[in-house]
């Protein structure tokens, strides 16, 4: 298993806790850009991608290089958080300090982009009640020594301000995406071809 960051910190601390979990030797962290990544053409069967493409502003390269790197008959699972019909949610929010450091758009929109780049959609669920309950529970439950908040400064505000536009709608986790975080959910993708990705089975 191979896993990206564009940070080195977060990577070297993902080694630190694979070594802590005595995974250091089924997990390869590698620091690289989702953009441009650091891998042959057709290198992996399956691509899971969780909380990444807020993160990025051109979402047809970043999709497009995970179809690149997939194999014939590979499969991209993606978690994600959309825009919501509310705006922009507060900031901070875990991904981005500032307005400017996001780039949430619209479940249809990720949508678009994802089956631009040569997808074809299985599945595709939107999620947005769960999620506020569960950051909602994360929040009332004694910090972990190392749980997010040990890496995230200010996780516990950026944290309260995600768990109250999901409430709103203003953000949505899958079915993609933020806003209540309308709900990116779960997303899976085959590759049926190199120009072309069928999905032929469920996700969950």
């Amino acid at each position: 298993m191979v896993a990206v960051d564009l940070t080195e910190e977060y990577c070297q601390t993902a080694r630190w806790l694979n070594q802590l979990a005595g995974l250091d030797d089924r997990i390869c962290v590698r620091q690289g850009d989702v953009t441009d990544l650091p891998f042959e053409d057709a290198t992996f069967t399956l691509m899971f991608s969780q909380h990444v493409q807020m993160n990025v502003a051109d979402k047809a390269l970043l999709y497009g290089e995970a179809r690149r790197v997939l194999a014939d008959g590979g499969q991209l699972a993606v978690w994600d958080i959309v825009a919501g019909e509310d705006g922009e949610p507060d900031f901070p929010v875990p991904w981005a300090d500032r307005p400017e450091c996001s780039h949430l758009t619209t479940s249809d929109r990720l949508r678009t982009a994802i089956g631009t780049a040569g997808f074809e959609i299985q599945q595709w669920h939107d999620l947005t009640g769960q999620p506020a309950a569960m950051m909602q529970t994360l929040l009332t439950l004694p910090p972990s020594p190392i749980g997010l908040q040990a890496f995230v400064p200010g996780f516990a505000s950026k944290a309260s301000n995600l768990a109250a536009r999901w409430q709103t709608a203003g953000c949505a986790p899958s079915r993609a995406s933020h806003e209540r975080p309308r709900r990116l959910e779960v997303l899976r993708l085959l590759a049926a071809g190199r120009s072309n990705q069928r999905i032929t089975r469920d996700l969950v």
